[in-house]
């Protein structure tokens, strides 16, 4: 249960989907692949790393969307006036054809 609890979440992360929505098939197929339960430690750590970098990117970019937000509505700015960071992007992928988690170019 567990499990499948981390795949979702890491599906969203991923997929770049907000908290209250779905996760697609694909992507759960995803995140299953990225925490395949044949990995030496040593490759889930690998995965663990990445996994972690990418959400840190993803809560920073959203926590500086909420910061601009919060300017907008105490008048400090005026949207559009200072642009928001965007989502962030997934620095690496898990690639099923070769098992192994490859950086996006």
């Amino acid at each position: 249960m567990a499990v499948m609890a981390a795949y979702n979440e890491i599906s969203k992360i991923l997929s770049g989907s907000m908290g209250n929505s779905g996760v697609s098939d694909s992507a759960r197929k995803e995140a299953e692949g990225l925490l395949n339960g044949d990995y030496t430690m040593g490759q889930l750590q690998r995965v663990a790393k990445v996994l972690r970098q990418d959400m840190k990117n993803r809560t920073g970019a959203y926590g500086t969307q909420i910061d601009e937000i919060r300017k907008q509505m105490q008048g400090l700015t005026k949207p559009g006036s200072t642009p928001a960071a965007g989502p962030s992007v997934a620095t690496h992928r898990f690639n099923p054809a070769t098992g192994q988690i490859e950086e996006i170019k």
